[in-house]
Order: C-alpha cells, then structure tokens, then sequence
C-alpha cells in the first residue's frame, strides 16, 4: 500500500504544534524570515524559493516556486501554484491548485481538487479527491471518496471507499483488512463501489463490491470478498475473477 500508509502517524504531531514560526529558504539556499503579504485570512505567496511554515492554522494562496512544507493546525491552500514538492502534516486540509511534483498529505478531514505533476499519497480520516494526478495515488482513510484521473496506479485502503473517474494503469483497492467486527450490525464496513473506467485491470479485497452503472474495467479484476460482487447490467466489465474470502484477513491475497 506504499507510502500513504506511512504519513499517518505525523498527524498527531501536527495537530498539537502551537506559535508560528516561518521559514523560506531562496534559490541560494540562505533562510531568512518572510515578510507576509495579506489577502483577507489568507497569506498570499509570490516568490521563487522554498515556503515552510511550523504551528498555528494555515491559509496559503498565490505561487511558490520550490516546494512547500507545512506542519500546522488546519490548512486552507486555495488556488495556490507549487513549482516543486507539497509536505503537509496537519488537522484538516483543503487544497486546491496546482502541485507539480510529488505531493503527501497526512491530515483529518482532508479533500485535494487540483493538479499532481506526478506522485500524491494521503492518508486521512475523511478523504476526498478530484482532479488529475500524473503519477501514482496511494491513498488511506476511514471514508473515502476518489474521483479523478489517476494516469498510473491506485493503490487506496479505506473503510467504505467510492471510486469514480478513471485510473490509467491497475487498481490495488482494501477494504475491511481484517474481518472481525461489525460483520453484519454496519452494512458499510468493508464496502468498495467502483464506478468508474479501469484501464488496466488489478486487486480487490473488501466485505462487499459494487459495481455501478458508469464503471468500464479492461484487463484483469481479481476480486476477493464474502459474497459476489453486485454487478449493474449497464456496468462493462472484461474479465472479472471471484474468490469467496471466507473471512480470511486481506494481505492473504493483497501484498
């Protein structure tokens, strides 16, 4: 499940952090305090270096051109333009723009509406993703809620999980890793709706699958859960392969 995975356990720290505290570092590579330019409740940014900022809640707007470190309170970033690398350790997060290299969010409630120039890996209590991203997603949350162009692969682990739009390459999708709690009390726990176009094919393990009306999977679909997947009649999907998972806990099929 890769590296989305590993951003869950710096949210608390964040969380936590207090003050504020602002440190840019320019093309030269000296640091040197920021003098802040307001927009409302908004800092807006327009400069060529680095931008990272420790404590208190965050509310970014403008351009930076290097990357972006934030480990704070809340985070707001609206129409914000990241030339290099987004690293955000925060409470809840709202993103919207661009970010043009690899982006990681570790948040509460977390939603990203832009642009990834290459890899974005979240890791959230409630998640929720449009947009485009270039790379690979790899994504974790109690709920969660995709939809957007993935142009590589999706790698997602949620609770209850709703996949729209379209991913270019294969699907690595969990739900419900391990059986042993609210099996039949919360219909939800362990459910994955795909309804969106697969091009590659990939792996599913979950309680439940459904299928809906939009979805349009090429390739290979291993999928492991406790009854047969839900199928729409308008849904198109290749070749899809049911293994009854009989309770057993997900990494016995998923790596």
């Amino acid at each position: 499940m890769r590296k989305a995975w590993l951003l869950a356990g710096v949210v608390s720290a964040a969380v936590m952090t207090s003050g504020c505290v602002i440190v840019v570092a320019d093309e030269d590579g000296a640091k040197m305090n920021f003098a802040e330019t307001r927009q409302g409740e908004f800092i807006l940014l327009d400069r060529n270096g680095d931008y990272s900022r420790i404590g208190g809640d965050t509310n970014l707007r403008g351009r930076v051109g290097g990357d972006v470190s934030l480990l704070s309170g809340d985070v707001d970033m609206d129409d914000i333009t990241i030339g290099g690398e987004l690293s955000i350790a925060a409470g809840d997060v709202n993103f919207t723009g661009r970010v043009d290299g690899d982006a990681s969010i570790a948040g509460g409630d977390v939603t990203f509406d832009g642009f990834a120039g290459r890899d974005l890996s979240i890791a959230a209590g409630e998640l929720m993703v449009r947009g485009t991203i270039e790379g690979d997603g790899s994504f974790a949350a109690a709920n969660m809620h995709i939809d957007a162009e993935i142009h590589r692969e999706l790698n997602a682990q949620a609770d209850d999980m709703y996949v729209a739009g379209r991913v270019d390459d294969r699907i690595q999708l969990v739900a419900a890793d391990e059986i042993r709690r609210r099996r039949s009390d919360d219909p939800s726990h362990g459910r994955i709706e795909l309804d969106g176009e697969i091009a590659n094919g990939g792996e599913v393990c979950a309680r439940t699958l459904i299928i809906g009306p939009q979805a349009r999977i090429n390739g290979t679909l291993l999928v492991w859960t406790e009854d047969a997947p839900r199928v729409d009649g308008s849904a198109r999907v290749e070749d899809l392969r049911f293994t009854p998972r009989e309770g057993r806990d997900c990494d016995r099929y998923v790596d």
